[in-house]
């Protein structure tokens, strides 16, 4: 953030902010809602209480930033137009961890999906390019951190021949550019 001396613009003073936050998700299980419980402005300085209110109102209070809450409209809503739901939001580690239910038909369709997909990672990760996520998911398949940490360790190339592996493996061929940012 740059702050600008009013009667001297050229005076200006810039600082880095972290926002620590918890993520919920608004009763009617609509939006996605960051509550900011500290802001740490630079490195030495900390606010907590009710100047984190004041600190985001300097942003400018909107339909996203309310009081000590940034709220992500309607996040939830994606979901639900995939025929699931969100039980909870949580931070794990460096990532956000969504808990989804399937509904409906794809309940079965996605229980199908995850025992193909373990069935493709026993063969899969027998390569031992991928023994460190071979090792997370031996000792625990179900720690996503892990998973994810070991995933991420490989390089760009690494994790599209992973990929490319997982959707021959399944005899599915997806283009993995259209999924990946």
């Amino acid at each position: 953030m740059k702050l600008y001396n009013q009667t001297d613009p050229s005076k200006v003073f810039q600082t880095d902010f972290t926002l620590v936050s918890i993520p919920s998700i608004s009763d009617d299980k609509q939006d996605l809602v960051f509550t900011i419980d500290v802001i740490h402005i630079g490195d030495d300085t900390t606010v907590t209480n009710n100047k984190v209110a004041t600190i985001l109102n300097l942003v400018g209070e909107n339909e996203m930033i309310v009081g000590n809450q940034i709220i992500l409209k309607d996040f939830m809503g994606n979901f639900a137009g995939q025929s699931t739901t969100v039980d909870s939001v949580a931070v794990s580690g460096k990532y956000l961890r969504f808990v989804v239910t399937p509904t409906g038909a794809n309940a079965a369709i996605l229980a199908e999906l995850q025992d193909a997909i373990d069935a493709a990672l026993t063969t899969i990760l027998l390569n031992p390019d991928y023994a460190a996520l071979e090792d997370v998911y031996t000792n625990d398949p179900t720690d996503t951190e892990g998973l994810l940490d070991a995933l991420n360790t490989l390089t760009p190339q690494e994790q599209q021949a992973f990929y490319n592996s997982l959707y021959l493996t399944l005899g599915t061929s997806v283009d993995v550019d259209s999924l990946l940012p």
